[in-house]
């Protein structure tokens, strides 16, 4: 079995979950690897990726799948809160065309598109609606197979088939949830208190910190995230700007904030608010004075 499958086997996917995923792959025979199906895509990082997407994509539409609501396009080499993406996707329609992910802003005038890392979710009223004439638009113009990166065509898709929600969601990372990153500190110190964030950690992707999943998988479910808080942080909105590649944050505006542009599991990425015990305390007596 490849390497990075082992740890997701050791963690979040294992033996009672085997039949939820399935290894879309290049190879077409791998006894070691579970659930294993041919793309009859080559291996490459760029076109090898998007064929799969398609793929994937039009095997989700036959009658086989038909009884799913949601799909997420995994990777090898990332982690998931099942359990919390569980509870996040109970409160949407999946009838409705949707994407979920941690939004890239890209340098071009309203482009954004769903960051491939950490992987996307998909509503079954997206996978039934896909226009297949626009997303074989790279095959059409000829793109160069260098410029096929599948997450950049996700956004590309997004904005020309149109009528399809994106949603940002704050617990999906293109960045690895460890217990030494800042966030994850932060999160532990509401392990046996209410849960005061308006989203619960879904998805990480763990390049290169694959032997960490194990630890993370341990660390996220030592939090009970219920219940809620009775007051909850309010995180500001990002809004992506023109000629400017990065993720979307509280402050891409006029300024960028270099150290979140590419790494979002600082505290400070969350936005500008003290987001620790101490801060919430505060944000409690100050909430309780406003109202008496």
């Amino acid at each position: 079995m490849h390497n990075r499958l082992q740890h997701q086997r050791a963690s979040w996917w294992y033996d009672d979950r085997l039949n939820m995923v399935e290894v879309y792959s290049d190879v077409e025979h791998d006894e070691s690897v579970p659930n294993l199906v041919f793309s009859h895509c080559d291996s490459s990082y760029h076109y090898g990726l998007w064929c799969k997407n398609k793929h994937l994509l039009q095997m989700w539409g036959s009658p086989r799948y038909r009884k799913y609501k949601w799909f997420i396009r995994a990777n090898d080499d990332s982690y998931y809160h099942l359990e919390n993406i569980y509870d996040f996707l109970s409160k949407l329609d999946h009838r409705k065309p949707l994407v979920i992910g941690e939004k890239y802003c890209y340098n071009v005038p309203s482009m954004a598109y769903p960051s491939g890392g950490a992987g996307i979710i998909l509503s079954r009223g997206f996978v039934d609606s896909i226009n297949w004439d626009v997303w074989d638009n790279p095959l059409k113009r000829k793109t160069p197979i260098r410029l096929y990166f599948e997450d950049v065509l996700w956004g590309r898709y997004l904005q020309e088939a149109g009528g399809v929600e994106f949603i940002q969601h704050h617990g999906i990372s293109q960045s690895a949830m460890l217990p030494t990153t800042e966030q994850s500190k932060l999160f532990l110190q509401y392990r046996n208190l209410p849960w005061p964030f308006p989203f619960r950690p879904l998805a990480y992707h763990q390049a290169g910190k694959w032997s960490n999943m194990v630890n993370t998988h341990r660390m996220l479910h030592s939090i009970d995230y219920y219940p809620q808080a009775p007051i909850t942080f309010q995180l500001p909105p990002c809004q992506c700007r023109a000629n400017f590649h990065s993720r979307c944050y509280w402050d891409a505006g006029k300024t960028s904030r270099i150290s979140c542009r590419w790494n979002s599991l600082l505290k400070i990425c969350l936005g500008p608010d003290d987001y620790s015990l101490e801060g919430y305390r505060k944000l409690e007596k100050k909430q309780n004075v406003t109202h008496t």
